[in-house]
């Protein structure tokens, strides 16, 4: 019997690409040999699913602290050697170096000028140093608005941006909107970080909440720092709730306060989280309340199908004007008493995922 030209050729080829197949599948099995050992198998097509549909999943990390004062004792301190974060970030623990962002509410000016400030009780200034000893520390944006930001009146306020920014630090929290908030783009993730003071003036302005309307509209994920409420009260006030709420329907992602010194709990408004006092975090005042406070760990992740936001309370006492992380145990004993009100939150440690 004689085969065809054309039928001898298919054969071939057929021949071919079967054995080019059987070699590319051993090179496959080869490079992936601890894959498909005896003691970690998978199934050949779910790899190929996995290899073909994954993509890099990225987390974002940013770490938000209260009430910072470097004046007054502290600055005393700090001239004789003293450093305020020493504690929370030791050589040892390295606290700060997991996190792509780090933000505090700064509780004053810094500026040269020791004449031309207000004379008041509560009268606050920092030394120009204050901004590179900031950055040296891994402080990555400050807020002012606040009761203090013009304690040295405008041209400290002046003095303290350009002196933040000359270091290398964001600065928000302008009295204006339009100059109230920053936009920083995180490992893929747009993040809108913004400061509003009601301490002096006690009515929001309409177009802050417009303003966010605006940057939730375009996609930014709202971070709202908030100086409000009462001094050493333990519960935020009815106009507190109300204006937290208030930031959340206009789109904030989550709020941050601070103000009353001490701390104040956190509520759960439509699954965002209203922190409504995060306490003293670097401050002289005396006092076991006032000398207690916790950080907020923002946690969110970037590349999967759907936005996991994580919430982590790292709660500290100060000694001497100097943070120090609680230990295991007594951290876990805030965190289930602090968090106790949250629905999902079941005594899982200081981290909630929603």
């Amino acid at each position: 019997m004689i085969m065809r030209p054309n039928l001898v050729l298919s054969l071939i080829l057929a021949t071919l690409i079967l054995v080019l197949g059987l070699m590319s599948l051993n090179q496959y099995f080869a490079s992936n040999r601890t894959i498909y050992s005896k003691e970690k198998s998978i199934d050949l097509a779910e790899r190929f699913i996995l290899d073909s549909t994954s993509k890099k999943v990225e987390f974002v990390s940013i770490l938000n602290f209260g009430d910072s004062m470097f004046g007054r004792n502290v600055g005393g301190a700090m001239a004789n050697g003293s450093n305020p974060f020493e504690l929370i970030n030791s050589a040892t623990s390295t606290f700060f170096n997991g996190f792509d962002a780090i933000l505090l509410n700064l509780e004053g000016p810094i500026t040269a000028s020791t004449t031309n400030c207000q004379a008041k009780a509560y009268s606050f200034r920092f030394e120009p140093s204050i901004a590179e000893f900031l950055n040296d520390n891994k402080i990555t944006a400050v807020n002012i608005a606040n009761n203090h930001t013009f304690d040295c009146y405008e041209k400290g306020q002046v003095d303290t941006k350009k002196y933040l920014l000359g270091a290398n630090l964001e600065v928000f929290g302008d009295s204006a909107p339009e100059k109230s908030y920053f936009i920083k783009k995180i490992k893929g993730i747009e993040f809108a970080f913004l400061g509003i003071d009601l301490t002096i003036n006690y009515n929001l302005k309409p177009e802050i909440l417009t303003l966010i309307k605006q940057l939730y509209g375009e996609g930014k994920l709202v971070v709202v720092h908030i100086h409000w409420g009462e001094e050493y009260r333990t519960t935020p006030t009815p106009y507190q709730i109300l204006i937290g709420h208030k930031l959340i329907d206009a789109g904030a992602e989550v709020v941050i306060g601070h103000h009353p010194h001490i701390i104040e709990p956190m509520e759960m408004y439509k699954d965002k989280p209203i922190f409504y006092s995060l306490g003293n975090f670097i401050f002289d005042q005396i006092g076991e309340a006032e000398n207690s406070g916790f950080g907020v760990g923002l946690s969110y992740q970037n590349g999967a199908s759907t936005t996991v936001k994580t919430i982590t309370i790292h709660p500290y006492k100060i000694f001497k004007h100097r943070p120090q992380l609680l230990n295991e145990m007594d951290s876990t004993k805030f965190c289930q008493k602090f968090l106790s009100e949250i629905s999902d939150y079941h005594d899982l440690g200081c981290s909630v995922t929603f």
